[in-house]
């Protein structure tokens, strides 16, 4: 199989066994439990699936829209230390991640998608110092 940038194909991701792309993002194939995206997409050997691909992937246009240091501070930092108090996957970082790349369709209630998407939005029209406190208010709620 030869490397393609552009590659749309899941599956073509999950083959590979070192590194891929994914829609123009490279992505590496990592031992550990947790896949993540940071410029590129980490994804794990084990228990990542196609879904799994496209919500990473959802990442990556949330850093592109948020610029690195607003998405590290607003969806990197909260998602790796698990700050909030919803379950993992109803947290608004990782709702739009998943609606941003296409992933787990109709799996999430409409208040749920219309608060991760306010919750982008803010976060995109917020200087970054306000930013950084709003995430005060997350540190707490594990």
């Amino acid at each position: 199989m030869s490397y393609d940038k552009n590659n749309v194909s899941e599956a073509c991701v999950l083959a590979a066994h070192f590194f891929s792309s994914y829609k123009g993002v490279t992505v590496f194939r990592i031992g550990g439990k947790r896949s993540g995206a940071f410029g590129a997409i980490f994804l794990t050997r084990k228990n990542s699936d196609a879904d799994t691909v496209r919500h990473e992937y959802g990442h990556i246009l949330q850093l592109r829209r948020l610029g690195v240091l607003k998405y590290a501070i607003c969806i990197f930092l909260p998602s790796w230390r698990r700050w909030g108090s919803d379950k993992y996957y109803e947290k608004p970082w990782e709702i739009t991640a998943d609606i941003l790349g296409g992933a787990r369709a109709g799996k999430h209630a409409a208040d749920k998608i219309a608060a991760g998407q306010a919750y982008l939005e803010k976060r995109g029209n917020m200087r970054l110092i306000a930013c950084i406190r709003a995430n005060s208010d997350l540190k707490g709620k594990k």
